[in-house]
């Protein structure tokens, strides 16, 4: 036969619709009648009918394909919302024809093909719109899109990009977003950077005090060196003034001129030691502790806040160094020498905590009245205080521990820590020093004996508030500086009643007198990239610690770790903080002469056993007493601890047996702790006293009256939860700010994602889902495609749980050793949980934009930029709480794996595959439904699906899918919902850790 003209575009899928109708008829109704001539209506085979069929042309049967026969679709004119019947009538109502095979094909793909005869009806066109009726089709105007099907225009979002018979909208508002911030953060690294690089190119002129931090280092290891004066550092001008016999040399002379000027210094110093002066004078009031200079008091982030403190702290701590002097005063200066010790030793006529540690001559009472930081110092501890004494004492009788499956790890220790002295804890590996210092601090409950404190029985957890815990490893953030670890334990622990001023004026009397002034606006760093000192991080430590006004500390080998001058330097700080009336017991191990002698008792531990407990100066004596010899000019506590070891043969001439530890613990419960220490040896205790004088009378308390003032200042401690709150959220946004290459670098890695899943539904154009027809239409329905808009949703779900599981574990798993500290220092645990918890909020809101700007750019789903934000940063909220919440069950080092792999599969569990159908047939639904991942999926598909229920039987898409349409709110609701669940299950894993640990321990 004749090929059909116009044919060949319908046979090929094309929209030759016009074509059909200008055909002219070339059979007439005799014609038909000749070729089904001999056939009688009742007599016709199938054959037959065929036969006549083919000889039928076009426009007898209105159908593109020849032979075809079309079905009537209605009796009447008849056409469904979303389609387009230009050509049917009441006498010629619309028909299926059979379609064409490159139509069958394209139906068989998910794919739209032309109207397959004149009167088919066919959907109405991508970027046009068809009026109720579907006799015109309209093209989509200018700031509206028409997808197919399309009766009335829909509005595009503020800012989309909506051309004339756009068919999708492009939301390019997000995406102006997305780069407006990327911009913020890019320009804030960038000038951070200019910044550094200008400080570090700008000259600095002799004297400049940004050399002060070296300096002081150089002057603390070299403290001892009477050269020293030869070759003095650099200190700016007003921290060493001159007097009338001094004279400093200037900046013009000569060498020489300067070297005869300190020729001339010492030879004023000798003169001075031959006078017999006592001892010499070391000004460091500007240096350290002079309260007009503008570094030492806080214009930190604590107060100012300003963008260099925040995000640049060194540049900050830069400009506070170069404001403290004019260029003018910037000149070579030395000590003021007034005075020469016998022992050539320092000592300063303003000491801070630390510079007087390297005194041997120095004690709490030297200079004390002019020195305006310790007086602020100890004011804000007797305020803090309530009791009569600024310390606690402990008595403790017949302690034991015992664990089972091992035994006693402590047994039958005895003794007392007078208040204000400094005890030391010595003893061999698995001594038991650990778990005494435990029991004394409240943390373990021995298995026998008790402990009284200050005359009272009672457990010890009650003391918690009043009691400092430094560990021997260093726990500190190392994104913030030194004054804010500081100033948050401050805040956190100090009496309700202090208002923030008296607070920052107490922190500066601290960090002034832990002589960190020149570095508390530096961060502190970590051990792969260290900023402060090994001996500024344990100072750092304790201050926290005394920043909560402790009535006593524990420390566990605080010279672990450090140089010889930095641990002798650490403990005489000890020395100097008990000598201010706070008790002091530290666990130490194989100390330095000048260490063993700092303390004022000690108690000896071998094998959880007792070896002796009394003054430091008697322990020699006692040993000697039992037939041993310390070698002349060594170190006795080394002697001690090859004793207490059981290598101790070596210093006697007795039998191995009777130098053994269990020969050494019978002595001393024998005859030992009978021992009666001389009155001469409460030394300590006497110059605390003189230490309260400088203080208004503290009414003298009975043992009642002293118990109720403990109960008093426990009461008194500790910041309300709502002020906790505030603080530990501040303090984990400028954690965030400061960590700002590991937000952008989550940033980057949520836009590429983002980037991919559009990418990968970029060929769709947006329609993302095919279904049946409303009947009678149903019959030229394409393939039913119900998994591109699963698809998507899933790919998302995974993409999102790849991104956000990996920064929600840094949330806890960096800071579980730091949680502990503060847990044992009574921080509220909920404040804190909640705290870090808000902080991530607008991180987590960056992220899901960055992610949907460019998923909607390139994907275009049928669903605005509310509807696909709000999912999406439900879903990165759901995935932060899991990630979180693994994060406080297992390792750091294991807690981003698992949680990758958590979130993996909720989102697997998306009722994709497989399919929610399936699910339900299994009767699993409900295991489904307590992940995000079938919400999110669902959400996605409401959005996608529901809009197209005027063309589609969607009752049919929900029965295939499982999936349920018209709750998208309830969706999104939920998700949250299951985010904030996790969350308390963090939470209540948090605390069950700790039980366990407790437990445990």
């Amino acid at each position: 036969m004749d090929e059909l003209s116009g044919s060949e575009s319908l046979n090929n899928g094309g929209g030759a619709t016009n074509d059909i109708a200008d055909q002219e008829s070339t059979i007439s109704p005799e014609d038909v009648a000749q070729i089904f001539s001999g056939n009688s209506d009742q007599n016709m085979s199938s054959m037959a009918w065929a036969n006549g069929q083919v000889q039928l042309r076009y426009p007898t049967t209105g159908c593109l394909r020849e032979a075809a026969i079309p079905l009537p679709l209605a009796p009447g004119d008849l056409c469904l919302e979303g389609f387009y019947c230009p050509n049917s009538t009441d006498q010629m109502p619309p028909q299926y024809c059979p379609p064409t095979e490159a139509c069958q094909v394209s139906r068989d793909h998910g794919q739209l093909c032309a109207s397959q005869g004149f009167l088919e009806p066919q959907l109405c066109e991508k970027g046009f719109y068809c009026p109720p009726g579907g006799k015109e089709q309209y093209e989509c105007p200018s700031g509206y899109f028409c997808p197919y099907g399309t009766v009335i225009p829909i509005e595009c979002d503020p800012g989309a990009y909506c051309p004339t018979g756009s068919s999708k909208q492009i939301p390019l508002l997000p995406l102006g977003m997305t780069a407006m911030v990327d911009a913020i953060l890019v320009s804030i690294v960038l000038l951070g950077l200019l910044l550094v690089r200008c400080h570090r190119k700008k000259p600095r002129l002799h004297g400049d005090v940004a050399h002060y931090g070296d300096t002081l280092d150089t002057r603390e290891r070299k403290i001892h060196d009477p050269e020293w004066l030869t070759n003095p550092p650099v200190f700016p001008r007003d921290a060493h003034r001159k007097t009338k016999n001094f004279s400093l040399p200037d900046l013009d002379q000569s060498p020489r001129d300067i070297k005869g000027v300190l020729r001339s210094s010492m030879h004023q110093a000798k003169q001075d030691v031959k006078r017999n002066v006592r001892k010499v004078s070391f000004s460091t009031n500007a240096a350290i502790s002079d309260k007009s200079s503008k570094y030492s008091q806080s214009t930190g982030p604590s107060r100012g806040s300003s963008f260099r403190s925040v995000f640049y702290p060194e540049i900050e701590t830069r400009r506070l160094h170069s404001q403290r002097t004019s260029p003018r005063e910037r000149r070579i200066s030395i000590p003021n020498i007034s005075y020469w010790s016998k022992n050539s030793s320092w000592v300063t006529q303003a000491p801070s905590l630390h510079a007087v540690a390297y005194s041997e001559t120095w004690s709490p009472l030297d200079d004390f009245e002019t020195n305006e930081d310790m007086q602020t110092l100890l004011r804000g501890l007797s305020d803090a205080i309530h009791t009569q004494d600024l310390g606690l004492s402990f008595q403790f009788k017949d302690l034991g521990y015992h664990i089972k499956g091992v035994g006693d790890v402590l047994y039958g220790v005895s003794g007392s820590i007078r208040q204000g002295s400094m005890m030391g804890i010595m003893g061999g590996t698995g001594a038991g020093k650990s778990t005494f210092l435990n029991i004394l601090m409240g943390k373990k409950k021995p298995s026998r004996g008790s402990i009284k404190v200050c005359g009272w029985e009672k457990d010890m957890a009650q003391y918690g508030k009043l009691v400092g815990y430094v560990p021997q490893i260093d726990v500190l953030l190392s994104e913030m500086t030194v004054r804010e670890n500081i100033l948050h334990s401050a805040r956190c622990r100090l009496p309700k009643s202090w208002k923030d001023a008296r607070i920052q004026k107490f922190v500066d009397a601290l960090i002034s007198c832990l002589a960190l002034s020149h570095v508390q606006h530096s961060l502190v760093g970590d051990a792969r990239k260290p900023i402060i000192s090994g001996g500024q991080r344990k100072r750092l430590s304790i201050g926290i610690e005394l920043a909560a006004a402790p009535m006593a500390i524990f420390l566990d080998e605080p010279t672990t770790g450090l140089d010889a001058t930095s641990a002798v330097s650490i403990m005489r700080l000890l020395k100097t903080i008990s000598g201010l009336g706070v008790t002091t017991v530290a666990i130490i191990h194989q100390p330095r002469e000048e260490i063993y002698n700092a303390f004022d008792s000690l108690l000896l531990l071998a094998e959880g056993k007792q070896l002796y407990s009394g003054p430091t100066n008697m322990c020699e004596g006692y040993f000697t007493n039992q037939g041993f010899h310390f070698p002349p000019r060594s170190n006795p506590a080394d002697t001690i601890m090859d004793i207490i070891t059981g290598d101790g043969q070596q210093y006697s001439s007795k039998s191995h047996f009777e130098t053994s530890v269990l020969t050494l613990t019978n002595y001393w419960h024998t005859t030992g702790r009978l021992f009666k220490w001389p009155p001469s040896t409460r030394k300590s205790s006497i110059t605390t006293l003189k230490l309260q004088k400088s203080l208004p009378p503290r009414p003298h308390q009975s043992p009642h009256e002293q118990s109720a003032a403990l109960t008093r200042t426990i009461s008194s401690r500790g910041a309300p939860w709502f002020a906790q709150l505030r603080f530990c959220l501040l303090r984990s946004i400028t954690q965030q700010l400061r960590t700002r290459i590991s937000v952008i670098f989550e940033l980057v890695t949520t836009t590429i994602a983002g980037l991919i899943i559009g990418l990968s539904a970029f060929s769709s154009e947006g329609h993302l889902f095919h279904g049946i027809y409303h009947p009678p239409f149903a019959l030229f329905s394409p393939a039913v495609d119900n998994a591109s808009s699963l698809q998507l949703a899933l790919l998302s779900s995974v993409a999102i749980g790849l991104c956000a599981s990996a920064p929600g574990v840094r949330i806890f798993g960096e800071e579980k050793l730091l949680h502990a500290r503060e847990v044992r220092a009574r921080h509220s645990r909920s404040a804190y949980y909640i705290g870090k918890q808000l902080a991530t909020l607008l991180r987590i809101a960056l992220a899901a934009l960055h992610f949907t700007a460019l998923l909607l750019v390139l994907a275009t789903p049928r669903m605005s930029f509310t509807e696909a934000y709000s999912v999406n940063v439900a879903y990165f909220y759901a995935v932060y709480g899991i990630a979180g919440t693994v994060s406080v069950l297992v390792k750091r080092e294991d807690g981003a794996l698992l949680a990758l792999l958590v979130s993996l599969v909720l989102g697997m569990f998306g009722g994709v595959a497989p399919p929610l159908a399936k699910v339900q047939d299994w009767k699993l639904e409900w295991l489904w439904r307590m992940g995000p991942g079938v919400w999110f999926c669902e959400a996605y598909f409401d959005r996608i699906v529901g809009g197209t229920g005027g063309i589609y039987i969607l009752d049919l898409a929900q029965e295939a899918t499982g999936m349920r349409l018209g709750r998208f709110q309830v969706d999104v609701v939920v998700i949250l919902a299951l985010g904030t669940v996790y969350r308390f299950a963090g939470y209540g894993a948090m605390l069950a850790t700790d039980w366990v640990k407790k437990r445990r321990s």
